[in-house]
C-alpha cells in the first residue's frame, strides 16, 4: 500500500461505528455525470480503501468501478457485488478469497445476532444451527441469505438481522485493516 493508510481505515471504522442505522443490505447503482462525485479525496487511494469508502458512502457504482488487484480489495469488491445483487459473482469472489482473519469473530457475532431473535424466528434459528454445525463463518451462506432477502423470501425482521450481521462484517473488516 502506498503511504500510511492506517489512519484512513480508522476514520472509516469510526464513521461506521457512529452510524445510527446499519448500512443498507442492498445498494442501487446511481449513474453519475462524472466519477469525481462524492467525497473529495486527497489523492489516489489503495483500491481496498477506495472501495470501502465508496460502500460506506452508499456509492455502489464507484465501488464497482474500482479494480480489485489484491486480496484486501478483492474482499471489499465481493461485498460490493453482494450489495449490488450480483450474487453469482459475489459467491465466486468470496470463494476465491477464502478464510479471512476476521471470520472467527464474525462467526461468533453472527451467531449472537441470529440467536437474539428468540424462538419466533424460525429462519434465524435454522441459520444459527447451520453455522453452528459447520463451526465457522460461511460467506457463501451469507450471500445466499442476502439473495433470499432480496427476492422477498425472508421477513423484514430476518432482513434486519442480516443488516446487523453485515454491519458487524464491515466493522470487523475495517478494524482489521486499521490495525494493519
Amino acid at each position: 500500500m502506498a503511504g500510511d493508510t492506517g489512519a484512513e481505515w480508522q476514520q472509516l471504522a469510526r464513521l461506521l461505528a457512529e452510524r445510527q442505522a446499519p448500512p443498507p443490505l442492498f445498494l442501487e447503482i446511481v449513474e453519475r455525470d462524472s466519477p469525481s462525485c462524492g467525497t473529495i479525496r486527497a489523492g489516489p487511494l489503495p483500491a481496498a480503501l477506495a472501495i470501502a469508502r465508496s460502500l460506506l458512502e452508499d456509492q455502489l457504482d464507484l465501488a464497482l468501478d474500482e479494480p480489485a488487484a489484491d486480496e484486501p480489495s478483492a474482499i471489499w469488491r465481493a461485498v460490493a457485488l453482494r450489495q449490488a445483487g450480483r450474487f453469482p459473482e459475489a459467491r465466486r469472489a468470496f470463494r476465491q478469497a477464502g478464510a479471512q482473519p476476521e471470520h472467527p469473530q464474525l462467526f461468533v457475532r453472527a451467531l449472537e445476532v441470529l440467536r437474539s431473535g428468540g424462538g419466533g424466528f424460525r429462519w434465524a434459528a435454522e441459520s444459527a444451527a447451520h453455522l453452528a454445525i459447520i463451526g465457522r463463518w460461511d460467506s457463501v451462506w451469507f450471500v445466499d441469505a442476502c439473495e433470499a432477502a432480496r427476492n422477498g423470501l425472508l421477513s423484514r425482521e430476518s432482513e434486519a438481522l442480516l443488516q446487523e450481521i453485515q454491519r458487524a462484517e464491515l466493522q470487523l473488516l475495517l478494524d482489521t485493516r486499521a490495525a494493519g
